[in-house]
């Protein structure tokens, strides 16, 4: 594929975020060489070593990417989305990113509901359609004898019975009704992670003209504003984003800066009413060495009534519930990263490198900043479940597996809090947007420097608002064409 001018890659990238977006972008770019001689530079708050001690931080900190599992599956109501993971489930199966294989498994899913006429009902009416079309198209263009075993991938369940047989081993179920995709499975999250971050440093270590960073960006560096009235009556006032402050004074400058810092985005841009923080429930117990061994061929599964899901044992026996919904709020007032910003001039630093509710999500942002500003930020006791949620995983729980050991009248004594079935719990924080659609985008109201030689729209570039389901999806190539301009979602931006 050509490219324009105005397509052209920018001499310099600043990635803030080693997440999943982050990291498979640099990934992407390291991997692509229309990107050779583009510095390439992302900083994250984790260590860079990929050894024991960063596998301590699995439940330690409040990061989305690391985790002890996450759903990969193809099955969304909207079928633009459904296409898209039914893509990036194929590179799962590949290994991608120097992922071990062993860290995917194909174990199934079931997608189930409430036979009442709401909202998660037609989510999961929807999410069938979507993948028995997919499923038909595959099987088109199999082999005869492929033919066959496509089809049976996709199985109805029409009552709660079926539900508990499609379970195979847990003697229970959540919802009245649904289907079992055997294409969908789950992934190591943080096993998955490590091995892509191992390979992009091995990339980038063998191209060059790449560094990674460790450290806590505080804030963008704006250049010097170039009108005193900007037209859009905001106090953006035509300035270029032209890299990240760090909290030990280093600042990285680059031409054009990728913003993909998940649930601490809002601490960096003022982004209300487009994307919100919230605390998602996750909850995990350890299992006996029988009890994981009943549970081996257990799929997944997941209500779309009431957001609830569970996930197979890892091979360590640890077993997961969680709750993906609106969420909860962490509100503090913070200073307007937009109406108290820093202007620099030339570069003289390193170069190229609540319970929530959904009518709140919606809140229209305020056209003119001020001083300060009222947003929800991950909180610093991620550990302590609200006792709501505390006691809806543990029902979960109890409806999905009721014969586990810790639902006996002496459990052991590791569960925490020692009333609960779980051996740990956590919020883990996502970044929501209204619609649930990710943003990925370029900011209109930063154009590029001055001198800028690739003629990019913006100097700053969104990629957040992973909703829960970011994870699921390898973004780096989408996100790519979003920078290049060869392509685009609609509702990403």
């Amino acid at each position: 594929m050509s490219f324009s001018t105005a397509n052209l890659p920018p001499p310099s990238i600043l990635i803030v975020g080693a997440g999943v977006f982050g990291l498979s972008t640099l990934h992407t770019l390291l991997s692509s060489k229309r990107y050779k001689s583009t510095h390439l530079t992302i900083i994250d708050t984790l260590p860079i070593p990929i050894n024991d001690t960063e596998s301590k931080t699995k439940f330690h900190v409040p990061t989305a990417s690391l985790d002890s599992s996450r759903i990969i599956r193809a099955d969304y109501a909207h079928p633009a989305y459904a296409a898209l993971a039914a893509e990036a489930q194929q590179l799962w199966r590949q290994g991608w990113g120097g992922v071990k294989k062993d860290r995917y498994s194909e174990c199934g899913l079931v997608l189930t509901a409430y036979d009442d006429g709401e909202e998660g009902e037609k989510y999961m009416e929807n999410s069938l359609q979507n993948v028995t079309d997919l499923n038909a198209d595959a099987a088109g263009s199999e082999t005869t004898s492929k033919k066959h075993e496509t089809r049976l991938a996709i199985e109805e369940l029409s009552s709660h019975s079926a539900l508990v047989s499609a379970m195979r081993g847990t003697h229970g179920a959540s919802g009245s009704k649904g289907y079992i995709n055997h294409l969908s499975g789950w992934a190591d999250a943080e096993g998955a992670i490590k091995d892509v971050k191992a390979h992009t440093l091995e990339l980038g270590t063998k191209r060059g003209n790449f560094s990674w960073r460790s450290g806590k960006v505080v804030r963008l560096l704006f250049s010097e504003p170039l009108s005193s009235s900007p037209p859009d009556g905001s106090n953006h006032a035509g300035r270029s984003v032209v890299g990240a402050a760090l909290s030990d004074g280093t600042c990285l400058y680059a031409e054009l800066t990728i913003l993909a810092t998940g649930a601490w985005t809002s601490a960096l841009l003022d982004l209300r009413g487009r994307v919100q923080a919230t605390g998602q429930v996750l909850a995990y117990t350890q299992l006996t060495v029988s009890e994981a061994q009943r549970l081996k061929d257990m799929p997944v599964l997941l209500n779309m009534s009431t957001g609830m899901f569970i996930l197979p044992p890892t091979p360590k026996g640890m077993l997961k519930v969680a709750r993906h919904g609106f969420g909860y709020k962490n509100m503090v007032e913070v200073p307007n990263p937009e109406a108290s910003s820093t202007f620099v001039g030339d570069n003289d630093g390193e170069e190229g490198m609540e319970k929530n509710g959904k009518e709140e999500e919606a809140a229209s942002a305020p056209t003119t900043p001020s001083s300060t500003m009222s947003i929800s930020l991950p909180a610093p006791d991620f550990h302590t479940l609200p006792p709501e949620a505390l006691a809806t995983c543990t029902a979960f729980l109890r409806e999905m597996v009721p014969w586990l050991s810790c639902f006996s009248p002496s459990p052991p004594a590791s569960t925490y809090p020692p009333s609960s079935p779980f051996t740990t719990t956590r919020l883990c924080w996502y970044t929501d947007t209204p619609t649930g659609d990710f943003l990925i985008t370029y900011h209109p109201s930063f154009p590029p420097p001055n001198n800028s030689s690739s003629s990019l729209p913006s100097s700053l570039l969104l990629a957040t608002g992973g909703s829960g389901h970011a994870y699921n999806r390898v973004s780096g190539g989408e996100i790519e064409a979003r920078l290049s301009g060869t392509v685009g979602m609609a509702a990403w931006g």
